[in-house]
């Protein structure tokens, strides 16, 4: 009977009131007591936030904490306010705990889960007598402490319903107060109106309702729901996937029955203070991860023509060659706007999901999931990571390496064609096996907030041809390098859109850039407040929608940023600090860079790559003739100052255009030599073409790619040892100046020989013959020997050889011109 009645019952909570003030060296605030004599209780249901207790906190001043989110160091001043630090309940009870705090994901964990334990929303629930400690995290730091104590006593059960409308009377059915006497005797007291007092129907917000028995107080919670909160109540969260898989996108979505009135009320469905909906996923290995609903225009595309107006070109060469798409495509409106949720599932079994939507400031409504994951993946790698190994390269989550072979794609070049565009260089990068783009938000293109700085509307359509872009990428296995903010948006003089530049050119076309109206300057955008809130919110915005996409690898905060003439070396720094580590905070899986117009890597401009929430060092170079003599050079001069992956995201032997290019290099020996002198000279890969539209496949230049392509799928760059080739390996050849680049992994060797005299004015050098590779030590073991073509990817030689005696170690390399690579890999041991 105990147990039957025992389980209907739900939590005691202390009257204590308390809050806890998170620092980097915490220490708990603390009762002298753990034994309150004095207690109440509550009802949580699993939707009805409302019913958690609220004892009026005194919210703590915030104090700076120190924490190493994702191993980053960052200083986020933190703010935690408990509504108890102390609780009592019976065997079987429960209670929620209540928190408001200024960072999430917020997380829970029980010193001793066979007294208390604690659910993923807070839920603490009590399974036997004795003490135990709740402890409050964020990432790895506790930043608070509740003291639960389990025994029998008084207990509190509130009524069924605890949210109101505005002027609704309180309804007590439900409640009732029950004294715990022994092991099966209870006495029950039905709370009824004339005993309870605190209740305002005409007040809004949270509000503790009091009774007083036998000379003790108790409290139970209801929320009064402003017109905006009661107009922002969904009907229902559903899952839209039929089947969950391991890497595949998930997709959540609500419903709203009267969405007119609720965007009426809300004003802004993209301002945070406004309306928030988050989630907290627990995963099946037990890791917290937060998620953001993002607003969403759903739309169908509609083939209108099968001609392009030359009106509506866009930046860059509009091309028309066979094969390409020769239609006009528009978006058209399919249902009523409202808020997603994307995330991608990573491992197998089952996830628990709390949602919170938050309005105003209140949590005014929660929803839970459970999903499972029993579809295997078998080729998912995870997320583009540093490799933790070198610092110098990239790898997957699984260990593999990943080595960028591609070039800009910055936008669709016709507002006719929109993303039809990457249809077409998609599907050509893949056939030449490219597996890298960088890609702009142009102003012009994929920009978010191009007609207002924090409300979007207006771009729904262009960010529905990103979805497709970022689709066809998941498709085509080519990972993205996502350019947030470019120059020209705040520049005066170089590709001008800011208000009043000295051309007007851009602007006339496309538009001034809004943040013209909020500032005198494009300099206040990095310093001022408005500016940056309002960045943020963009960010917010684009985690939300992409933030899933383990296809994008990097998030590029700035293109070329030192361009804008406001822009400075100490006030960048800031910025860049600042929104370097909120990017983080907010997206954790993906890496962040930023980019500059050159690479002095000494210059006070270049310090923004010694942030430690900056992944990567992107830089850009032009005017560059032989860059298998540049590349490897400023390549180790970067890492030497920088210690982290050089990456060239734009480089090319002129600045011009690219019909320019094309016709000084016809044979493509430039962009030939950036992407073997990028992946093989200590950069973290081929260095990256910008004429994608004018060059590349107006030339249909893909083929130049697919020989580095294929030879960067085969090397495995992790090790415990890593050396550079060109300092440890001696090349023998009579009569020729040969060099060498790549790397000694561990025991295994990947090269790249080439003629000194391979330039773009002597595209074809003499044939060698009888050179030989000599290397101090690769390890006793019978090694795989493999010649390969560097332009095609062709294996031109392969064979085995015994080197069980280990030590000095000689390669015969067979005939060739310009270049070659090699690959040396241990496949036995002799017998």
């Amino acid at each position: 009977m105990k147990k039957t009645i025992i389980a209907l019952l739900i939590a005691l909570v202390v009257l204590l009131q308390g809050c806890i003030n998170a620092t980097s060296t915490f220490t708990p605030t603390t009762a002298t007591s753990h034994h309150p004599t004095i207690v109440t209780s509550l009802n949580p249901t699993t939707d009805d936030p409302s019913t958690m207790v609220t004892t009026n906190p005194v919210t703590a001043t915030p104090s700076t904490l120190t924490n190493t989110t994702t191993g980053i160091p960052t200083t986020t001043e933190v703010s935690l306010t408990l509504s108890f630090t102390e609780v009592t309940l019976p065997i079987d009870g429960s209670v929620m705990v209540v928190y408001q705090a200024n960072v999430s994901p917020i997380h829970f964990s029980s010193s001793d889960d066979t007294i208390v334990s604690v659910s993923l929303d807070g839920e603490i629930l009590a399974h036997a007598s004795g003490v135990a400690t709740i402890f409050v995290g964020y990432h790895d730091l506790v930043i608070g402490e509740i003291f639960v104590s389990v025994v029998s006593g008084t207990i509190l059960t509130p009524p069924n319903k605890t949210i109101y409308r505005q002027g609704e009377p309180l309804l007590l059915l439900g409640s009732k107060l029950t004294y715990v006497l022994g092991d099966d005797l209870m006495e029950e007291i039905r709370i009824t109106q004339d005993m309870v007092s605190g209740y305002d129907p005409s007040q809004t917000g949270s509000q503790q309702v009091s009774f007083e028995h036998h000379g003790i107080m108790y409290y139970f919670s209801v929320l009064v729901l402003n017109d905006t909160q009661a107009l922002s109540l969904f009907d229902d969260f559903i899952i839209i996937n039929q089947d969950v898989i391991q890497g595949q996108r998930l997709e959540f979505q609500f419903f709203k029955s009267n969405t007119t009135a609720f965007l009426d009320a809300i004003e802004n469905v993209y301002d945070p203070e406004k309306i928030k909906i988050e989630a907290m996923i627990q995963t099946p290995s037990g890791d917290i991860e937060t998620i953001r609903a993002f607003w969403f225009q759903p739309y169908r595309e509609v083939i209108t023509q099968n001609a392009l107006n030359p009106s509506r070109n866009l930046e860059g060469l509009v091309t028309t060659l066979p094969g390409d798409y020769n239609l006009k495509v528009e978006w058209v409106e399919d249902g009523m706007a409202g808020f997603m949720m994307r995330y991608l599932p990573e491992t197998l079994g089952e996830y628990e999901m709390i949602v919170s939507i938050i309005v105003e400031g209140d949590v005014i409504q929660r929803f839970k999931k459970t999903f499972e994951v029993d579809i295997a993946d078998e080729m998912y790698q995870g997320y583009v990571q540093i490799d933790e190994t070198n610092q110098r390269h990239f790898a997957f989550d699984d260990g593999s390496s990943y080595i960028p072979v591609g070039q800009n794609v910055g936008w669709y070049t016709s507002l006719d064609r929109k993303h039809y565009d990457y249809h077409q260089w998609f599907s050509k990068m893949q056939q030449a096996g490219m597996n890298y783009a960088r890609v702009w938000l142009a102003a012009w293109g994929f920009s978010i907030f191009w007609e207002g700085v924090d409300q979007f509307d207006y771009r729904q359509d262009n960010l529905a041809s990103f979805d497709v872009v970022v689709a066809l990428a998941e498709e085509y296995d080519i990972y993205l390098q996502v350019t947030i903010l470019h120059h020209g948006m705040f520049s005066r003089l170089v590709n001008p859109m800011w208000p009043g530049s000295i051309t007007s050119w851009y602007v006339d076309k496309y538009g001034a850039n809004p943040y013209g109206e909020y500032m005198q300057n494009p300099g206040q955008f990095f310093t001022g407040t408005y500016g940056k809130s309002t960045f943020k919110m963009q960010l917010d915005y684009l985690v939300a929608r992409y933030g899933y996409s383990r296809h994008i690898m990097a998030w590029e905060l700035f293109n070329e940023v030192d361009w804008i003439e406001d822009y400075t070396a100490s006030g960048g720094l800031l910025w860049h600090k600042e929104m370097a580590e909120y990017l983080k905070e907010i997206d954790p899986k993906h890496l962040v860079t930023t980019s500059v117009k050159g690479d002095s890597f000494y210059h006070s401009i270049y310090q923004v790559f010694n942030l430690a929430a900056i992944d990567f060092v992107n830089v850009h170079r032009y005017g560059v003739y032989n860059h298998l003599d540049t590349l490897p050079q400023y390549q180790n001069i970067g890492f030497s100052v920088f210690n982290k992956p050089i990456f060239y995201s734009e480089i090319g032997y002129q600045g011009s255009g690219g019909a320019q290019q094309m016709q000084e290099d016809p044979n493509h020996i430039t962009l030939h030599q950036a992407i073997w002198g990028g992946m093989m000279g200590g950069g973290a890969g081929g260095g990256m073409n910008w004429w994608w539209d004018s060059w590349i496949h107006q030339g249909d230049a893909y083929g130049v790619y697919r020989g580095a392509a294929i030879f960067a799928n085969k090397m495995a760059l992790k090790g415990d040892v890593y050396q550079s080739l060109a300092s440890t390996a001696f090349i023998s050849v009579p009569g020729v100046t040969l060099k060498i680049l790549g790397y000694q992994v561990d025991n295994r060797v990947y090269g790249y020989l080439y003629d000194e005299a391979f330039t773009l004015d002597y595209p074809v050098t003499s044939l060698k013959t009888n050179a030989r590779i000599q290397f101090d030590d690769l390890g006793g073991a019978i090694y795989l020997i493999t010649f390969y073509d560097t332009v095609t990817g062709a294996v031109i030689d392969s064979f085995l050889d015994d080197h069980s005696a280990g030590g000095y170690y000689e390669v015969a390399v067979p005939d060739f011109r310009n270049d070659v690579a090699f690959v040396i890999e241990p496949v036995g041991w002799a017998s």
